[in-house]
């Protein structure tokens, strides 16, 4: 299957984020106003260097007219203006470059700005353990789906999830070893699920997938392929009990989807966990 659908950065979880370094603001400040001197000092260096270009030109047409005994005093006049309008082109490359430099510099601090902000918003939506959706981030995206869903009459399917007997494996074996576990099974509910789908952890041993375009038949192949892989490859002999829900007329939000699956859920833990309930429709015999 396709690697996961939380919505997150598939790389591995990261359990002690870096703390997140916001660029200076006043040195932002200090750039906007660099930026804004040197697009001044351009303009005006702009300004003069076309004056002096212009005096230069007048005074070279002047030449030209005068008669002989103002000649030397015309053509050293026209040498100094074209001279002196160097001056002024001279300071224009230095004013560019600068504006050039401080727009660089200007576009580098807003894209240091927009990683952050891009961080800030990705530790505001992940499980820090597991890398998952957190419960926030599953309500706010999961109700967006339920109100597509609902719009356009497509399917829609949950599977809540409930680690069996969790709380032995952390008395057992301590809790670094439940971390692991939880981890595990995060795992593999990513790699199981589709891209579109959301894949979240709720709190605790709990873990959420929200399947768009999915009916309660395509839920349940889903939570079998679930089970089966951590038959395989689970540690500390982990199972899971799955509660499913399939998106109805009486099911008209979030809320109530998850309350139906939560139902199912508690009836996979009755019935002796590792169960995934409701289980399958049983065929109608042969008339």
């Amino acid at each position: 299957m396709a690697a996961c659908g939380s919505g997150i950065d598939e790389g591995a979880p990261e359990r002690h984020l870096e703390p997140v370094r916001l660029p200076p603001l006043p040195s932002m400040l200090a750039l906007w106003l660099k930026l804004v001197n040197s697009a001044a000092r351009l303009g005006a260096a702009l300004v003069v260097a076309g004056a002096a270009a212009l005096v230069a030109g007048l005074l070279a047409w002047s030449l030209t007219r005068q008669t002989d005994e103002r000649l030397a005093i015309a053509a050293t006049a026209a040498v100094a203006a074209a001279v002196g309008s160097g001056m002024p082109a001279l300071w224009l490359a230095r004013a560019a470059g600068e504006w050039v430099r401080a727009r660089a510099e200007l576009y580098e601090q807003l894209h240091r700005w927009r990683h952050v902000e891009l961080r800030l918003r990705r530790l505001a939506d992940t499980d820090d353990l597991t890398g998952l959706l957190n419960r926030r981030a599953f309500f706010e995206r999961g109700a967006t789906f339920v109100a597509l869903a609902r719009r356009y009459g497509h399917s829609l399917a949950l599977a809540l999830c409930d680690i069996d007997r969790f709380k032995t494996v952390n008395d057992r074996y301590g809790h670094a070893a439940g971390d692991a576990a939880l981890r595990e099974v995060a795992t593999a509910l990513r790699s199981e699920a589709r891209a579109s789908e959301l894949v979240a952890r709720l709190g605790g041993d709990e873990f959420a997938v929200l399947m768009p375009l999915t009916d309660l038949e395509g839920a349940r192949r889903y939570a079998e392929r679930l089970r089966e892989r951590l038959r395989r490859q689970a540690d500390f002999g982990l199972t899971v009990s799955i509660g499913l829900a399939a998106l109805r007329g009486d099911e008209v939000d979030l809320d109530r989807l998850l309350t139906t699956a939560d139902r199912m859920l508690y009836a996979a833990k009755e019935a002796g966990r590792d169960q995934i309930f409701p289980p399958p429709a049983r065929p109608s015999p042969a008339a």
